[in-house]
């Protein structure tokens, strides 16, 4: 049976290494942001997370980028993350990110 598609962003390859810091922890954990849209992103890390774990995304990439975000799901060491679209400059960020991703 094919899973239904859920996402209701396209989504884009990154390759690189970023870091994450979790809202409730002062250090930062290196992960691999596999791909990203404009609502959420897959990271892959050896740092265990749980479903609705709150952090927030780091990105240097031109500038430093920080993202709020929720775990959405997890599969083994990938874990889908939902951005907290709060401000205008969360929008921007994505913006930028998406824009000025590796190719």
């Amino acid at each position: 049976m094919l899973n239904k598609e859920r996402r209701s962003g396209d989504r884009h390859d990154c390759n690189g290494d970023y870091f994450f810091s979790p809202d409730s922890r002062n250090q930062k954990y290196s992960c691999l942001l596999k791909n990203v849209s404009v609502t959420g992103a897959c990271i892959l890390t050896e740092f265990p997370l749980k479903n609705d774990d709150q952090i927030t995304l780091h990105v240097c990439l031109g500038r430093d980028i920080e993202l709020k975000s929720s775990v959405v799901w997890k599969k083994n060491d990938l874990y889908g993350l939902l951005f907290e679209l709060e401000t205008p400059e969360a929008f921007d960020n994505i913006s930028y990110l998406i824009n000025n991703r590796p190719v």
